[in-house]
């Protein structure tokens, strides 16, 4: 391997450095350091003994479980049930490859817990692996800064811990201020506890560090701009991360549900269709589709997702938020309570997005909703 690095002032284009390095593969994280200190001693940073610890403890590693982990993911950014199923595999070679190695654990944990959302799999099955791959990164190195994002995602899911999951978040991005998903699910926490404007600086500093990731404009779209009704401003995001990423069926069924909020329910059906197809019909998929039909008039056809809710819950789990959303879009308040109660009794993934989601908007007078938000210790 070998890495060739310049630096040049941006002011006049001046050169004021240039070194390479060749290294053996298995030191591609030290030399990445050796880099890293070699231009903060030519533009004169000094770094906290902190710092300077931190670069010169990186241990090395195995070129084919680093190789495996990235692999993780590539597939792990597709959130797609089979992209995440093929995520874990890849991270469990990783691990069995070299046991030591902290990232791919973390990797672990995050596979599982997005796949909790993406394939409505039980939180009682995910939940425990997504905790024990977690904690493991963070044993083997407490200054990691995705087995803190991990950690953090896990009290903000599971545990509705929602100081003890800002306090890891923090940790990470003082770690490595440059890690997007920390940024991207930070975004979510302040979502949820109510501080939209502090969750929107986050995304957009996601979405600025990771300019050609549709999964961050997609998030940036739905989960910042829609939830402040910003409906134009989401669509356009959302639309972005659809140019970036055309078989994106969550950037599909995200502007479907703008599209349904903003009065277009032609288009919105379209998308949302189209999102049923590429997610493989997944029921988070179905369920967003569902509630376009109630919105947009077309009961029969509403009716017919629930029908077929139950149908794949005969087979698989189905978080219990699925039901809830459909019949809220009928107007039948009663029935989508009666699901959020379930939803909260399994603790399911897509109970903590409840509070900033505008299409549960008509249950927020509902005093039943009022005592569920105050039940998960909610503003």
């Amino acid at each position: 391997m070998r890495i060739s690095a310049q630096l040049v002032r941006a002011s006049d284009q001046a050169h004021v450095w240039a070194d390479s390095y060749d290294r053996e593969l298995s030191g591609i994280l030290a030399v990445q350091n050796e880099v890293a200190q070699a231009v903060a001693r030519e533009i004169r940073i000094t770094l906290s003994e902190h710092e300077q610890t931190r670069l010169a403890s990186t241990k090395p590693v195995v070129a084919e479980a680093h190789e495996a982990y990235l692999r993780g993911r590539f597939f792990w950014s597709k959130r797609t049930p089979e992209g995440l199923r093929r995520a874990i595999e890849h991270f469990e070679r990783a691990i069995e490859i070299d046991a030591g190695y902290a990232a791919p654990y973390a990797g672990l944990a995050d596979a599982h817990l997005v796949l909790l959302e993406h394939a409505d799999a039980p939180p009682e099955q995910g939940l425990p692996k997504a905790r024990a791959a977690a904690l493991k990164a963070l044993e083997i190195d407490s200054e990691l800064a995705e087995a803190h994002t991990s950690v953090a995602m896990i009290k903000f899911c599971q545990d509705w811990d929602w100081a003890g999951a800002e306090k890891d978040f923090q940790r990470a991005i003082t770690l490595n201020p440059n890690y997007v998903t920390a940024h991207h699910w930070y975004a979510l926490l302040l979502a949820t506890t109510g501080h939209l404007d502090e969750a929107r600086v986050e995304i957009e500093r996601a979405v600025k560090l990771d300019s050609l990731s549709s999964l961050m404009r997609t998030a940036a779209g739905w989960r910042i701009y829609a939830a402040a009704r910003q409906y134009d401003q989401a669509a356009h995001e959302l639309r972005l991360g659809i140019e970036l990423d055309p078989l994106n069926g969550t950037a599909h069924r995200r502007l479907g549900a703008v599209c349904v909020l903003a009065g277009k329910h032609k288009e919105a059906i379209a998308e949302l269709r189209e999102a049923v197809r590429l997610s493989g019909e997944t029921p988070i998929a179905q369920a967003d589709l569902g509630h376009g039909y109630a919105v947009a008039g077309m009961q029969a056809e509403a009716r017919k997702v629930l029908d077929e809710l139950r149908r794949l819950s005969r087979s698989h789990y189905v978080d219990a938020t699925r039901f809830a959303l459909v019949y809220t879009g009928l107007g039948e308040r009663g029935r989508a309570m009666e699901w959020l109660e379930k939803a909260y009794e399994h603790r399911d993934m897509g109970l903590i997005m409840l509070r900033p989601d505008p299409r549960f908007y008509p249950l927020r007078n509902d005093p039943r909703y009022r005592s569920l938000l105050r039940r998960m210790k909610l503003p």
